[in-house]
């Protein structure tokens, strides 16, 4: 008997694991809570570590459709320009991991695993779909939606995010934490800004408590730009607001070229909010499977949400999926020993992530005189600074 599995959240992380387990034969319900599939946000990028995964599951024509493939990544001071350190990606990274680094518009790579998914017979999508309860007996998970469906499978995958309904499930614990930080977010038309800017690579300024990133996505026709401050006085919930430039980013504080983007971006209206919330670093596989609830796991944020400061976020959800379809091939027979073995294999490397994504947050975001001697590292082993083979090269 094919088993059946049921999976909370249509997001990156949700179509990754849909896809992933119906490519070995079993039976697939998503529910989304959303009233129709996309993603919200701008880029994301996805490093040689994550583009295997989605290689791997027969995407590579696909992917190449869709991405940007960056030739470097820039880092910068934020007010003179000056560059500070430089990793080539590009060919190098191609030789060296095997695979690319790689930026999208998030809506497009959603929209690529969502095609994929809906090729599958196997797999049903539902939208509407908000759990509202979850319940276990007799070997099966019974999930109730808030409109009053019910749906049984032999088990459960919480990729429903931040807040997720099936971590409070399974672990009842409390609310994320708000860190402090911001990321303003803009998508602008590739003509609209700088030559400079118009380059295929990541650029990364650094400032005291902030740093700005872009990079180009929908294959070169837009400018994907965040800046992320902390401290700014106001902690909220926002979720994509439009709003407009923050008030203390002064033009004195931006070099020019930063300065002309940033008054793009406030001449069309084109910032949204995102206050920035995460968990601790995980300290076992409980995080992500808890053995007093066998048949459910987490996945992506629900399990180890993280600062984008290592840009990993979708990356470690994928590489979730794919560990997940690889521990339950290996165990078709027994889902919770499955499970089990799956939270086992990744917990450590997520909590790795989420250590790592935080430093970087200290210190793109130091002062001086720690950001002098940053900067002099930087010009001296930029490249050994910037590249993460422990992270890039994961088979």
């Amino acid at each position: 008997m094919t088993a059946h599995v049921l999976i909370a959240g249509a997001g990156i992380g949700g179509l990754g694991a849909a896809l992933a387990l119906a490519q070995i034969g079993l039976k697939i319900t998503v529910l989304e809570q959303s009233d129709a599939f996309g993603e919200v946000g701008a880029g994301v990028q996805i490093s040689p570590n994550a583009y295997k995964v989605l290689c791997d599951w027969g995407l590579a024509d696909a992917l190449k459709q869709t991405a940007n493939f960056p030739e470097r990544l820039q880092v910068r001071n934020v007010r003179s320009n000056k560059l500070l350190g430089q990793l080539e990606m590009g060919e190098k990274a191609q030789v060296r991991y095997g695979y690319p680094f790689s930026t999208f518009h998030r809506a497009d790579l959603h929209a690529l695993l969502l095609n994929a998914v809906r090729q599958r017979p196997n797999v049903e999508l539902h939208l509407n779909a908000k759990i509202s309860a979850v319940a276990e007996s007799n070997q099966q998970v019974t999930v109730t939606t808030e409109a009053g469906n019910s749906f049984n499978a032999d088990a459960l995958i919480g990729a429903d995010g931040l807040r997720s309904r099936v971590r409070q499930h399974v672990l009842g614990d409390s609310e994320p934490r708000a860190t402090g930080h911001t990321a303003w977010r803009a998508l602008l038309p590739i003509g609209h800004v700088p030559p400079e800017l118009q380059q295929d690579q990541v650029t990364a300024w650094l400032a005291p408590d902030s740093h700005t990133i872009a990079y180009p996505v929908q294959q070169g026709k837009s400018l994907n730009i965040v800046y992320c401050d902390e401290n700014n006085g106001q902690i909220g919930q926002f979720n994509g607001v439009n709003a407009t430039q923050p008030a203390y980013l002064l033009p004195k504080q931006l070099s020019k070229v930063l300065q002309k983007v940033f008054q793009t971006a406030t001449e069309q209206n084109a910032w949204t909010r995102w206050d920035l919330f995460d968990r601790p670093p995980m300290t076992s596989s409980t995080n992500m499977f808890n053995p007093a609830h066998p048949h459910i796991a987490l996945l992506g944020d629900a399990a180890h949400p993280m600062l984008p400061y290592l840009a990993q976020g979708a990356g470690m959800a994928l590489e979730d999926a794919q560990a997940l379809a690889v521990s339950i091939k290996q165990n078709p027979n027994d889902l919770p020993s499955a499970l089990q073995l799956y939270a086992q294999s990744r917990w450590q490397r997520n909590a790795k992530v989420q250590t790592r994504a935080a430093r970087n947050g200290q210190i793109f975001h130091a002062k001086p005189p720690v950001s002098w001697a940053r900067d002099a590292a930087m010009g001296v082993l930029g490249k050994k600074i910037m590249d993460v083979p422990w992270l890039y090269g994961y088979v």
